[in-house]
C-alpha cells in the first residue's frame, strides 16, 4: 500500500467488489464508527459504518439488505448473524463476526479465508490468502460455525444458477372435457 508518510487513504463511500476482504469497524478520535477496508491489494478508511457499506453493495447489486437477509433465511433457515450474497453472480458472500446491530461488527468475505485459528482472549485470527492476517472479536468456534454457514448458502446458490440443475416439470395430463371441472370460469379455446 502506497502512504504518504503521516497520511492515510480515506473514501467518502464504497461498495464491495472481488477484491474486499473485510470490512472492520474503527473509532475516530470523536468516537464516530467508519471502516476499515481491506482488498487484496490495498487497505484503506471509508467515512461510513461496515453495515452501511454492506446495505449500499446489495443495493449496487440489485437488492437491498433486507431482501438479501429474507433470501439467506428462505435458503439455509438461518435468521441470527446471516450471511450474506452481495452478489451470487460475482461470488461475492460476506458473513458477519456478530449481530450486524453491534457497532463491534466487522464483515468478512468468504471467498479471501485461507485459513484461521484461535487466537488469545478467546478471539480468532483468520488469514486470506494473500497472506494478510487480522484479529477478530469473535471466537474460533463461532467463526468457524459462519464460514460453515456461508459454505452452506454459496452451495445453495451455485447449484440454483447452475442450468443443468433445472428442475423438471411434471405435467398431470387432463382430458379437454375434464378441465372445467379444474379451472373455474375461465374457457379453454382449441385453434
Amino acid at each position: 500500500m502506497n502512504h504518504v508518510k503521516g497520511q492515510v487513504k480515506v473514501l467518502n463511500e464504497y461498495e464491495i467488489n472481488k477484491s474486499t476482504m473485510a470490512i472492520i469497524p474503527e473509532f475516530t478520535v470523536d468516537l464516530v464508527v467508519i471502516s476499515k477496508v481491506y482488498e487484496t491489494d490495498d487497505n484503506f478508511y471509508v467515512l461510513m459504518k461496515p453495515i452501511e457499506i454492506i446495505e449500499r453493495s446489495c443495493a449496487y447489486f440489485g437488492s437491498s439488505y433486507r431482501g438479501r437477509r429474507e433470501g439467506t433465511k428462505q435458503m439455509i433457515s438461518i435468521t441470527h448473524k446471516p450471511p450474506i450474497a452481495i452478489s451470487s453472480m460475482n461470488q461475492i458472500f460476506f458473513f458477519p463476526t456478530s449481530s450486524s446491530l453491534k457497532v463491534e461488527c466487522s464483515w468478512i468475505s468468504y471467498n479471501h479465508v485461507a485459513n484461521f485459528r484461535g487466537g488469545k482472549y478467546n478471539r480468532s485470527v483468520v488469514e486470506f490468502f494473500n497472506g494478510v492476517e487480522l484479529p477478530l472479536e469473535i471466537s474460533r468456534g463461532s467463526f468457524e460455525n459462519q464460514l460453515y454457514r456461508t459454505a452452506h448458502l454459496r452451495a445453495i446458490y451455485e447449484d440454483r444458477l447452475n442450468p443443468e440443475n433445472t428442475q423438471q416439470k411434471s405435467y398431470k395430463l387432463i382430458p379437454d372435457n375434464e378441465i372445467t371441472s379444474y379451472i373455474k370460469g375461465i374457457s379453454i379455446h382449441q385453434k
